[in-house]
């Protein structure tokens, strides 16, 4: 059986918790690469959000770059996290 690899991203605790599916890959090395760029830029916006660091303007500026890569995300705050799970593939050769 085939391995894909799917990120996941999750927000919130308990009965308000959130998972989604971002997206899958065929290979675990593209995955990984791909949930630490979401990671990364998640973030950023969580510390421009904390610390106000940036402008209005230029949180929204972040924020539609994270909705780019991420177009389900729902939360920006401090709990929203990234990650690979494997998963097999039935009926491929």
């Amino acid at each position: 059986m085939k391995t894909i690899y799917i990120v996941c991203g999750t927000s919130g605790e308990y009965s308000d918790r959130t998972d989604w599916v971002v997206k899958a890959f065929a290979s675990e090395a593209r995955a990984k690469e791909f949930c630490a760029l979401l990671q990364a830029t998640i973030e950023r916006i969580q510390s421009a959000i904390r610390d106000r660091a940036k402008t209005f303007a230029e949180e929204r500026a972040l924020e539609e770059e994270m909705k780019r890569l991420d177009p389900k995300i729902e939360s920006f705050w401090y709990d929203t996290t990234y990650s690979v799970a494997p998963l097999e593939l039935d009926g491929v050769m």
